[in-house]
C-alpha cells in the first residue's frame, strides 16, 4: 500500500514538471481602453484620400504660371466681359485676365491690379480721368454731379485755361468749370455762365468792366473815354471825363447849361434836331451833365467825332 502511494506521488510531480508556465499582467487593460484601442487603426489600416475625378469641370478663377483665368463649364472665357460678385473683369483673347488700360472696340477702359474695372474718378500715374459707370473713358465735356469738367483726348482731366473753337474757359485746379469772376496770377478775369471768357465791356451788377482781348480786367487806366478804377470798376457810367471832358471844355467851357443863342446848347453844344435824334428831350442845356455826356457818346458811335468839327481836330480825335 504505502508502495502504491509513493508511486502515485512520483508520477503527479512528473505531470507538474511538464506544464507550461503562464504569466499574469501586474494591471489588466481596462474595458474602456481596450475599447478604445480597437477603435484606431494603425497607420496601415487608414484608407487613402479618394482621388478627384478628372470628368468633373473645375469653374472659376484658376492661376497659371502667375496669370489668372477665369473658367465657366471648365473651359476659360476669352475676349469677352465677366462679372464676379459686385465687379466687372475682362479677360483677354488667350483668357488672361487684363490689367491696365485696354481698348475694346471705340472705347477705353482701366483695369487694376486686381483686375477690377474702374469707374468714376481714378488717379493714373499724374493725372486723372474719368471712367463713366460702364467703365467707358470720358472725353470732351462731361457735367459730373453739379459741375462740368473737361476731359482731353486721351482722356486727362483739364485744368486752368483750354481753349476750344476759339473759346478760352478756365478750369480749376479740381478740373470743375470755372464761372464768374477769376483771378489767375496777377490779374482778373470773367468766365459767363457757359464757361467762355469774356471780353470787352461787362456790365455786372449795375456797373460797368472792361476785359482786354487776352481776358484781363482794365483797372487803374484810361479805355479810350473811360477811366477803369483799381478794382476795375469804370468811374461812373457817362461821367464827363478824359476825352469828354476836353471836349466840353473846348465846346462849352465845360458849362452843361451854355445857351449861346445860335441854336446850339449845353455843354456839347447841340442843336435841338441832333438831341432829339439821339434820344434827347426838352433842350440839352436843361439836361444834366451826365446825360449830355450819354447822348454825345451815343451821337459819336453813330456818326464819329466829325460832329464837334473843330474841337475834334483840334484834340486830335480825327
Amino acid at each position: 500500500m504505502s508502495r502504491l502511494r509513493r508511486l502515485g506521488a512520483a508520477v503527479a510531480c512528473a505531470l507538474l514538471l511538464t506544464l507550461p508556465v503562464t504569466q499574469v499582467a501586474a494591471q489588466p487593460l481596462s474595458a474602456t481602453a481596450s475599447a478604445t484601442a480597437s477603435a484606431s487603426p494603425s497607420a496601415s489600416e487608414t484608407p487613402a484620400p479618394e482621388a478627384a475625378d478628372a470628368s468633373v469641370p473645375v469653374d472659376g478663377w484658376q492661376e497659371a504660371d502667375g496669370r489668372w483665368f477665369y473658367h465657366v463649364e471648365g473651359r476659360a472665357v476669352s475676349s469677352q466681359w465677366v462679372q464676379d460678385g459686385d465687379f466687372w473683369y475682362y479677360l483677354h483673347d488667350g483668357g488672361q485676365m487684363a490689367t491696365g488700360w485696354v481698348k475694346i472696340g471705340d472705347f477705353w477702359y482701366y483695369l487694376y491690379d486686381n483686375g477690377q474695372m474702374a469707374t468714376g474718378w481714378a488717379k493714373i500715374g499724374d493725372f486723372w480721368y474719368y471712367l463713366y459707370d460702364n467703365g467707358q473713358m470720358a472725353t470732351g465735356w462731361a457735367k459730373i454731379g453739379d459741375f462740368w469738367y473737361y476731359l482731353h483726348d486721351n482722356g486727362q482731366m483739364a485744368w486752368r485755361w483750354m481753349a476750344q473753337g476759339g473759346t478760352w474757359y478756365y478750369l480749376h485746379g479740381n478740373g470743375q468749370m470755372a464761372t464768374g469772376w477769376v483771378k489767375d496770377g496777377d490779374f482778373w478775369y470773367y468766365l459767363y455762365d457757359g464757361g467762355h471768357m469774356a471780353t470787352g465791356w461787362l456790365s455786372q451788377g449795375g456797373t460797368w468792366y472792361y476785359l482786354y482781348g487776352n481776358g484781363q480786367m482794365a483797372s487803374d487806366q484810361w479805355v479810350g473815354s473811360y477811366y477803369l478804377q483799381s478794382d476795375g470798376s469804370m468811374s461812373s457810367p457817362y461821367a464827363v471825363t478824359g476825352v469828354w471832358l476836353q471836349l466840353a471844355q473846348c465846346e462849352s467851357g465845360n458849362n452843361p447849361t451854355a445857351n449861346t443863342g445860335n441854336g446850339y446848347y449845353g455843354m456839347y453844344q447841340f442843336s435841338l434836331s441832333t438831341w432829339r435824334s439821339v434820344g434827347g428831350t426838352g433842350y440839352p442845356h436843361q439836361a444834366s451833365a451826365q446825360e449830355q455826356t450819354m447822348r454825345a457818346q451815343i451821337l459819336q458811335a453813330r456818326s464819329g467825332w466829325g460832329q464837334w468839327g473843330a474841337c475834334s481836330a483840334r484834340l486830335g480825335l480825327y
